[in-house]
């Protein structure tokens, strides 16, 4: 059971530091949960990736995301 839980103690940090470079350029994990709003993640990808030549989209997993936000 421990290693369930390391496993999505890992996915979280590894998600919630995905976005956090994406709003703050840092990949690690954010000093707080409104570092990353859905809204700041959105508009990040909007302007960093969506509106360039290459049109790319950085791919996150909502599930971590939301056990950060619940659990912070």
């Amino acid at each position: 059971m421990e290693e369930v839980k390391q496993n999505w103690e890992y996915l979280k940090e590894m998600n919630v530091g995905k976005a956090n470079y994406l709003c703050k350029g840092k990949n690690t994990m954010p000093a707080s949960k409104e570092d990353i709003l859905q809204d700041k993640i959105f508009n990040s990808q909007v302007e960093q990736y969506v509106n360039t030549e290459d049109c790319k989209v950085a791919v996150l997993n909502a599930f971590p995301i939301f056990l950060f936000d619940y659990f912070k």
